[in-house]
């Protein structure tokens, strides 16, 4: 019978533990969001769209509010190449990301990328115009439902869903 007691109360200490664990978590999540998802602040060294940035790709995005739409041309060089000339997946999916960012963050709607989905059309080549366009698609009290797309001419090189998360009320 003693063994059995000692088991519930190591029983209860760990549930307790577990409590413990989970308010801390619960307080570093909200520490976070008030000192860093409220104060987004563009310091224009993004990697995609930064001025600031040497090393960046210098994508200039022109942003229609009304529409909810935004639209960029971009030509990749040989330094976006990942195996010889096709460029790098990473940079056409930073481009989708980015082209979803960019938009809500100018509609006056802070917000980081939770979740994003692509799919890969066709190849693209250094030195061809690529054309970026995204728009909003849903907005709820704490997500933003988005797409991007990227194309060179009518040809489809790839698509994007993302769901991005508000970082201010």
């Amino acid at each position: 019978m003693k063994r059995r007691y000692k088991h519930k109360t190591y029983l209860i200490n760990g549930i307790a533990g577990l409590h413990r664990i989970r308010s801390l978590i619960l307080q570093f999540t909200i520490s976070f969001k008030t000192t860093f998802m409220q104060q987004l602040r563009d310091s224009q060294k993004c990697y995609v769209c930064g001025y600031k940035n040497p090393v960046g790709l210098a994508v200039n995005f022109t942003i229609d509010k009304s529409e909810k739409s935004v639209r960029a041309t971009f030509i990749p060089s040989d330094n976006h190449q990942s195996f010889e000339g096709i460029v790098h997946g990473g940079i056409i999916s930073a481009l989708l990301d980015e082209a979803m960012g960019k938009l809500a963050f100018n509609l006056g709607t802070p917000a980081v990328t939770a979740e994003l989905t692509v799919r890969f059309k066709a190849p693209s080549a250094p030195g061809e115009e690529l054309i970026i366009t995204g728009r909003i698609m849903q907005e709820t009290k704490r997500l933003i439902m988005a797409e991007a797309r990227i194309q060179r001419g009518p040809v489809v090189i790839a698509e994007a869903e993302g769901k991005l998360l508000r970082t201010s009320s």
